[in-house]
């Protein structure tokens, strides 16, 4: 079990503009640390898994528990002491849209009221409560969200479930299944 309260002149450490998390040298005391991200930039996804490093009597450091992405490096400054460098990497969110149409019309007319609402996935199951709930397509068939026509949505598996139809239309029972990945 780890301390919660973090060691005093650690409680905010900020990457730098590469991702390097500064301030792992052999200052550090012998014991095993765990980084807990409490906040990341606007456009990328928060860590969910902690990362562990050790460091040893004599300063060495290594990795344990850890993000994918996540990579210790350490390098001998010019006084020969060994500096490291933890970098972690988050995944960007990636922007979506979605649009109700008549795929039976030769045009693929845009519908509109139809209401959606949006499900994480996690581990092969979807989320009780919904992202997005009771997103609305527009008259060009756009699904609307508190003015929204665009999503930041992280790497990961959703379920877009249409909740009423438009009139005329029947509802669609299967969820629309949306794979959001690296690239």
């Amino acid at each position: 079990l780890f301390d919660l309260n973090p060691m005093p002149g650690y409680e905010s450490l900020v990457t730098d503009e590469n991702g390097v998390i500064p301030k792992l040298d052999n200052t550090l005391p012998a014991n095993t640390y765990e980084l807990r991200e409490k906040a990341t930039l606007d456009g990328y996804e928060m860590l969910t898994k902690h990362t562990q490093f050790t460091v040893s009597p004599v300063g060495a450091i290594t990795l344990g528990t850890h993000p994918d992405g996540a990579a210790l490096t350490g390098e001998p400054d010019e006084d020969g002491v060994m500096r490291y460098t933890l970098t972690v990497q988050n995944a960007q969110r990636k922007k979506v849209s979605f649009r109700k149409v008549d795929i039976a019309s030769p045009e693929s007319t845009a519908l509109a009221d139809a209401k959606f609402d949006l499900y994480r996935v996690t581990d092969g199951r979807r989320e009780e409560a919904p992202m997005y709930q009771n997103m609305i397509s527009g008259q060009d068939g756009m699904l609307v969200y508190n003015g929204a026509k665009e999503f930041e949505l992280g790497i990961g598996v959703y379920h877009l479930v249409e909740t009423d139809a438009p009139e005329g239309y029947i509802l669609k029972e299967e969820p629309v299944v949306i794979t959001v990945t690296e690239s």
